[in-house]
């Protein structure tokens, strides 16, 4: 099932960063490096490449690829890992749990938004969840008062997962932008450490180079609170 995938050997987690092929390939750089975790490795355009394949808006008129949290967890469990795909409800539902994990129910709630979606990208999204949830990956579904803490990502943690992360700039280093940015988080001792394939090309964007040693550092004091989404990955299915 991974063949397709190149092998791939790390002594040490610092071999296994990557910086991002593009300034807009967060995901697929996240991906990729959780991959790498596990002992494999992918170039991020033929993550965007194979999803292309499988008909999923990834590829942009401009010839660029932009793939998604979405597109990357159904990437992943593709490639035979284990997919727990959590993700904020943008409203409140009435339900008496703080996260919804019947995966009937998930599905009811996926397709209502499917119906309710205005354009072909975000319409892309939902399918590519249900298309997850068909090959055997979870979704949950937390509710807006109840957003994915640090207790969530430490309990994937300690059952050997890494997780892909969705912040903000300007939740996670601090600065004056609002572009969203996907991070991997692999198990380190007792918690976990951070894998940024902007780290070093942040230095390389003339808008940052004034604050970008700040902006690292505000990034080590980050206390992983009120996230919107992640996905969780096992190596095995």
């Amino acid at each position: 099932m991974r063949s397709w995938l190149e092998k791939f050997v790390w002594h040490s987690i610092e071999e296994i960063p990557v910086d991002q092929e593009t300034d807009w390939s967060c995901v697929s750089n996240a991906t990729r490096m959780a991959l790498r975790y596990f002992g494999y490795d992918i170039l991020e355009r033929k993550i965007a490449d194979f999803l292309d394949r499988l008909g999923h808006k990834v590829i942009l008129q401009s010839g660029e690829f932009l793939v998604t949290f979405p597109h990357a967890a159904l990437f992943l469990r593709y490639a035979g890992f284990g997919i727990t795909y959590r993700t904020t409800l943008s409203k409140q539902y009435p339900f008496a749990v703080e996260v919804i994990e019947d995966q009937q129910l998930v599905r009811e709630i996926l397709l209502d938004d499917l119906e309710e979606s205005q354009d072909s990208y975000t319409t892309d999204r939902y399918k590519a969840l249900l298309e997850l949830m068909e090959l055997g990956g979870k979704v949950y579904l937390h509710q807006p008062d109840r957003m994915i803490q640090k207790e969530d990502i430490l309990k994937a943690m300690n059952a050997g997962k890494v997780v892909i992360a969705d912040v903000t700039a300007r939740q996670y280093y601090g600065v004056d932008e609002d572009w969203g940015h996907a991070l991997t988080l692999v198990p380190y001792g007792s918690s976990f450490k951070v894998l940024d394939g902007f780290a070093r090309k942040g230095y390389l964007d003339p808008d940052l180079w004034d604050i970008w040693d700040e902006a690292l550092e505000k990034a080590k004091r980050f206390g992983w609170e009120d996230i919107v989404r992640i996905i969780e990955v096992s190596e095995h299915g």
